[in-house]
């Protein structure tokens, strides 16, 4: 017993020094560190095996970091990306939601996390994942507001790799569909009618917060690292 508590303190300290490195420098690792967290009372072996190939990928990308770019060219300056992936928690079919913001070419916030609740169908969670999106918005534009009053930072882009997503946001007419969908969760509506927000449709290829809420292959991983860490 002794033995056992050893380590799962172990692994617990383990798993607390990766999520403050995701947190802060390491948006690469936010999903794995994400669903690691869950098992911190009572690691299996499955566990530890994820633990140990996620400290050996920091181990051979210990140079990389996060890259403020500023020079950088893009017709954007502060705009988002949102995902989610649907029960894709086997213990309380809850889904993953993330989302990604940027100004410009660096990356300056981003969430990895189930949501509280189930959702019922992919549409939803990925609704669900656009409204913490837009919160997020709402509160960086705030924030740059304050720090650069004289310019303008709305509508703020947020891409999303779902048709659906963008009707019921831009024209909400199948209500019979959507009437589950909890009344706080419009309020992204609201803030899409009053021009803060503006939802945009991005292939899911191209998604960057699709690294956020699901395991991906390696080509695809590497394709999306890149623009997180350099």
């Amino acid at each position: 017993m002794p033995e056992a508590a050893e380590r799962i303190t172990h692994y617990r300290s383990l798993v607390a020094l990766a999520n403050f490195i995701a947190n802060w420098t390491r948006p690469d690792i936010t999903y794995t560190v994400n669903k690691l967290c869950k098992f911190m009372s009572n690691p299996g072996p499955v566990h530890w095996t994820a633990l140990k190939h996620l400290l050996r990928y920091l181990k051979g990308t210990a140079a990389r970091g996060l890259s403020f770019d500023f020079s950088a060219e893009t017709e954007l300056a502060l705009h988002g990306f949102s995902d989610a992936s649907y029960a894709d928690c086997p213990d309380t079919s809850r889904s993953t939601l993330g989302y990604v913001f940027y100004y410009g070419a660096a990356i300056i916030s981003w969430s990895s996390k189930l949501h509280s609740f189930v959702t019922t169908s992919t549409n939803h969670s990925e609704y669900m994942a656009f409204a913490q999106a837009a919160k997020e918005a709402q509160w960086l534009i705030y924030l740059f507001d304050d720090l650069e009053p004289t310019a303008k930072h709305s509508p703020v882009p947020i891409f999303v790799d779902n048709s659906g997503i963008i009707a019921i946001v831009q024209n909400p007419v199948d209500h019979a569909a959507n009437k589950h969908i909890r009344i706080n969760y419009h309020f992204a509506r609201e803030l899409a009618e009053q021009q803060i927000i503006a939802p945009q449709r991005v292939p899911s290829a191209d998604n960057l917060a699709d690294l956020l809420t699901k395991a991906l292959s390696a080509p695809a991983f590497a394709k999306l690292c890149v623009k997180y860490a350099a």
